[in-house]
């Protein structure tokens, strides 16, 4: 009977089998098997059980006879797993970190690549890319912990204190490996965790997390406060009960196919803006509530803990994929999409950006982050439209936020359209991977009349003449314009030139936009006649005219 009503639940709200039986499983984990020394091996043991037998049940109803099509689907953990275990036992830590995620990546790749050809796998609720995606963050981010290790024990130290923290000595046994990637509370949907943050959930070590002696003091004193988790299970509670209740609402009465009809292409543009947030906000529920969920089951099992509150009241707080509040009040695009799915900017973060030599970080997050996604055409124009709204966030925030901060009004002003802005921008490219269609998209984003593109790329360019740079130096990731005055010898004539720097990776990012989005620009709002780009040394200067 429980069950029935579980899978009753997860068919309604459509979220993953495994996420709700979470709950119960967690519940069992911290009430009768605590962390303590003779307690290790059997956690281990049960996350590896229990996390393959919601897999199991989660899958189900999506096979054929025999179970044989489950089998499969979970193997497919397994065969990624394996050769990644391999590569990290025989090569050494500082190839093994590049080739584990090449591998799994590679894998990854293959399966978006087979998902493509299934036209019934985009209607599913449940598929084996989410796990495995989960799975090549938790694999990638183990090498490169091993590698830290290596350093450590080498007697050499490591760029940043998060690696130390994280950095891993020696290559774990198979039973706590496929524990943290079986993991039935984050195996599914996320959010994403690194192995020692497993490992000390499992061990009961959460002071390890910190290297700070009075962090390590205070944590070691609030032990049971931190895994009761309380107050944050209460508020977790009321989101997931929100977030269920308007995904019920939502489910069967907003679909991204009305704002792609006839009828909405004859709405005004106000009211077009309206019913985009709307549907925005009704469709993003689906992804709130598998993450209330998620966030809920490790809550449950005393798992995900990640500090104390900053505000004085020494409450402590855990690990959750998305912030709702601040996604949907956030003022620019990168605070929303710096709380949207957490987990996975902390991997792209400390594995990609971290790494990466500096010049190439930003391209390298974008084309892994592109790859991990999948391989449907309008995630790439998605993606390339996000780095053109970043780069222009980022120039607004520079020139424009400091004529409106000496005035509260003024300032609260500026917070209010810059919402409405970023809000409008996120939803509109962002139905895209709801439509999962190219020319869909491009048909959603020709009823706005490509604004979402053309007034970016119009800010990008103008603004800059608008607002020069007081300062003499240009900002790093942003555009910055110089005048120069040159005489003419025989009519003394003075002609004004302007030149902007940007860093090299955003002259790979703009490029890549401008090219994308030229047919966006088909009635001439902008004609570029001369371009050239002048190397510096650690970026380019961009030296262009053009007419409007």
């Amino acid at each position: 009977m429980v069950l029935f009503l579980v899978e009753t639940l997860s068919t309604l709200i459509g979220v993953p089998l495994d996420q709700v039986l979470a709950f119960l499983f967690g519940f069992l984990l911290k009430t009768y098997l605590p962390p303590q020394k003779h307690t290790i091996t059997q956690r281990h043991l049960t996350e590896v059980v229990i996390g393959v037998t919601v897999m199991y049940l989660c899958y189900e109803e999506y096979v054929s006879c025999l179970n044989y099509s489950i089998i499969r689907r979970v193997m497919l953990l397994f065969l990624q797993a394996m050769p990644t275990y391999l590569l990290m036992i025989v090569l050494p830590p500082h190839i093994a970190q590049y080739a584990v995620l090449l591998f799994t990546m590679t894998f990854l790749s293959w399966i978006h690549i087979q998902r493509l050809d299934f036209t019934e796998a985009r209607q599913q609720s449940v598929d084996i890319t989410a796990p495995l995606m989960i799975q090549t963050q938790k694999l990638s981010s183990l090498a490169f912990n091993l590698y830290d290790g290596d350093i450590l024990t080498e007697g050499r130290s490591v760029s940043r204190e998060s690696h130390r923290l994280r950095a891993i000595k020696n290559l774990p046994m198979l039973l706590p490996f496929f524990g943290y990637l079986l993991c039935f509370q984050n195996s599914m949907v996320g959010p994403f965790l690194f192995y020692t943050e497993y490992l000390c959930f499992i061990e009961g070590r959460e002071e390890d997390l910190f290297s700070d002696p009075l962090d390590r003091e205070l944590v070691t004193k609030n032990k049971k406060q931190i895994r009761d988790a309380k107050a944050a299970l209460r508020r977790q509670a009321i989101a997931f009960l929100f977030h269920v209740l308007l995904t019920l609402y939502a489910l069967s009465r907003y679909g991204p196919e009305y704002l792609i009809s006839e009828e909405f292409q004859r709405l005004g543009i106000f009211r077009k803006y309206f019913w985009l947030t709307l549907y925005g906000f009704y469709l993003r529920q689906k992804f709130y509530c598998a993450w209330s969920i998620s966030a809920l089951a490790m809550l449950i099992s005393g798992f995900g803990f990640s500090g104390f509150s900053s505000n004085g009241t020494l409450e402590p707080e855990y690990r959750n994929a998305i912030n709702a509040r601040f996604f949907d009040l956030g003022t620019n695009t990168k605070v929303m999409l710096d709380n949207w799915n957490i987990g996975t900017t902390r991997w792209l973060r400390e594995c990609v950006y971290e790494r990466a030599p500096r010049r190439f970080a930003v391209v390298a997050v974008f084309f892994v982050s592109a790859f991990w996604h999948g391989f449907y055409p309008v995630y790439y124009f998605c993606f390339l439209s996000a780095a053109l709204l970043t780069m222009t966030g980022r120039l607004c925030r520079a020139r424009l936020r400091p004529c409106f901060i000496e005035s509260y009004w003024y300032h609260l002003l500026y917070d209010i359209v810059t919402n409405l802005a970023a809000l409008f921008s996120l939803n509109y490219l962002g139905m895209g991977f709801f439509l999962l269609d190219t020319s869909l998209a491009f048909k959603l984003w020709g009823n706005f009349y490509y604004l979402g593109h053309i007034v970016p790329l119009l800010m990008l360019f103008l603004l800059p003449y608008a607002l020069p740079s007081t300062t003499s130096e240009p900002r790093k990731g942003v555009v910055d314009v110089t005048y120069e005055l040159k005489l003419d010898p025989a009519s003394g004539a003075a002609t004004q030139h302007h030149s902007f720097y940007l860093p090299h990776h955003f002259i790979i990012l703009m490029i890549f936009a401008l090219a994308l989005h030229t047919s966006c620009l088909y009635f001439g709002l902008l004609a570029v006649s001369s371009l050239t780009l002048v190397d510096v040394g650690e970026g380019v200067e961009v030296h262009f005219m053009f007419t409007i």
